[in-house]
């Protein structure tokens, strides 16, 4: 065998050694790339609630609300939060008329 074909049997694609190690790298990194994209369509759509509770909520005044939509789309994930607790939480624990 001569030295090329040695170093190819014994070496992955990108020039390293082939090892389990290198797979468990790989599945750990997928598994983190999942959970962290979950994460971040999780946060996206709370964000999307939360912009069209605030744009639909016809009793709440239009200046509270230019501003609360100002502030969702400048500090996207911050902003939703503050809504959450402040307006949205308390008008649906109010008791219905």
């Amino acid at each position: 065998m001569n030295t090329f074909a040695f170093y190819m049997h014994h070496t992955n694609h990108w020039g390293g050694h082939r090892s389990s190690h290198h797979w468990q790298l790989s599945g750990l990194t997928l598994f983190l790339t999942f959970v962290v994209s979950l994460a971040i369509a999780a946060i996206l759509a709370f964000e999307i609630w939360m912009f069209f509770d605030c744009v639909l909520d016809r009793k709440m005044p239009s200046k509270n609300k230019v501003w609360w939509i100002v502030g969702m789309l400048l500090l996207h994930p911050i902003v939703a939060i503050f809504y959450y607790f402040i307006v949205h939480r308390p008008r649906k624990q109010q008791p219905r008329k």
